[in-house]
Formats: structure tokens, C-alpha cells, sequence
């Protein structure tokens, strides 16, 4: 098997620069190489970084993922889509950073985190549209192994120890290491509010609009209602 990465150059008067591709505007770019590399799996890390519009504007995000959902089902192929936490504690589906659009177009969420008490790896099936173990957790360790590379060379690669069902969840991990004080918690959300504020030239915003924003800034919503 082999890898390619996908850029994109851009020609701006007599510049060139190479970019990450934006969904939807390069999709045909992304399906050439696809067939043109006979690619069965796309990796896309992280996926926010090519969406064109605003992440928590689920018009936005569904315009985006929803022509690359059909290019998936019309070449046959897996798309991985890497995404981010938001800081904080809270349900963990919902720190996903940006609109739940990015949720409801994927048949499969899975969450990952590592446990610092033990030192595991942790993977909650959050969304699974063919998985029995939706709601489940299980807990695995990364081990370094030596393989041959087609130059005749050896690499060090991250080999899957699986350790079977977890009782602590990504959810578990996340709210226990959120840390920082309610103190820092409350002022880092006032200054998010007076700074979103300041760039309105009426001072004012629906609430609405506040908290998408405060959500993708990584705050929740009884932060942002709270400062």
C-alpha cells in the first residue's frame, strides 16, 4: 500500500502559494486524485481546516461535507475526518469544535483521549450508524515497532495494543482534566463576550449568534450565559 498527500496551489497576480484543498470549491480536484491514485481511504486532518464558510453555521458545514458524502458513496471509499475538542468540561459529543452538522453527516464518531492516571488510550463509539458498540468505551496502548520500508530501511511506527472494554469514557477524561478555575473560567468568557461585542458597530448581538461563537471559541453555553 502507499500514501499521497493532497495540496492545492493558488496563483494570486504573480504569486504561487500550495494550500490545504476547500470543500466544496476544490472537490474536483479531490476526486481526480482519488481515481487517479486508485486511493480506497481519505484522510482529511483536520477537517475544519477546509471548510470555506463559518464552522457553527450548519448551513455552512452541511454545503461543505455534503458533496464530499457523495464522491464517498459514488468512488466507494472510507473518509476519515480528524477534528479537535474545544477546551472546557461538558458533554463530550458537544465539545466537538464547531456546528453539530459535523456529527449529523458522519455515520460514525469516534472520540479519543488519553488517561493520564493510567497512561491508556481511550475510544468512546459516540456515533455508530452500523455498530453495535455505540455508547461503549475500550481502552488500548500505542507500542513503537521497527518495520521494513520499501527503500530496504527500518521505521518506527505506533502499533495497536488492544485492552478490551473501558468503564472511564473520553466523556470521563475530558471533564476530569478540563481544569482551571471557575475564576479563570468566568473572566476567559467575559473577555470572549466584550471582545464578539466590541467588533459589532451596534454593541449588540443575538444570543443566539453569541453562543454559536462562544461554542466554536470553545465555551459552553452556561459559560457564556454566566458571563
Amino acid at each position: 500500500s502507499a500514501a499521497w498527500r493532497l495540496a492545492v496551489t493558488m496563483t494570486i497576480d504573480d504569486s504561487t502559494l500550495e494550500t490545504v484543498p476547500s470543500l466544496p470549491l476544490d472537490l474536483s480536484l479531490i476526486r481526480q486524485a482519488v481515481e487517479e491514485t486508485g486511493a480506497r481511504v481519505l484522510i482529511v486532518d483536520p477537517i475544519t481546516s477546509t471548510i470555506g464558510g463559518v464552522l457553527y453555521k450548519l448551513a455552512d458545514v452541511r454545503r461543505a461535507l455534503a458533496p464530499l458524502v457523495m464522491l464517498a458513496q459514488e468512488l466507494d471509499i472510507a473518509v476519515v475526518a480528524i477534528m479537535h475538542f474545544a477546551k472546557g468540561s461538558g458533554n463530550a459529543s458537544d465539545k466537538i469544535a464547531g456546528s453539530h452538522a459535523f456529527r449529523d453527516v458522519m455515520r460514525s464518531t469516534l472520540l479519543f483521549a488519553t488517561d493520564e492516571e493510567t497512561e491508556q488510550r481511550v475510544i468512546t463509539i459516540d456515533k455508530g450508524s452500523y455498530s453495535a458498540s455505540t455508547g461503549q468505551s475500550f481502552a488500548f496502548n500505542l507500542r513503537s515497532v521497527d518495520v521494513p520500508t520499501d527503500d530496504g530501511e527500518t521505521t518506527s511506527v505506533a502499533a495497536v495494543e488492544f485492552l478490551g472494554s473501558s468503564d472511564v469514557s473520553v466523556g470521563d477524561i475530558i471533564n476530569r482534566d478540563a481544569g482551571g478555575s471557575d475564576d479563570e473560567d468566568r473572566n476567559a468568557a467575559q473577555a470572549f463576550l466584550l471582545d464578539f461585542l466590541r467588533a459589532k458597530p451596534e454593541l449588540e448581538a443575538a444570543a443566539g449568534d453569541v453562543i454559536r461563537a462562544a461554542r466554536v471559541a470553545g465555551f459552553s453555553e452556561m459559560d457564556i450565559k454566566n458571563a
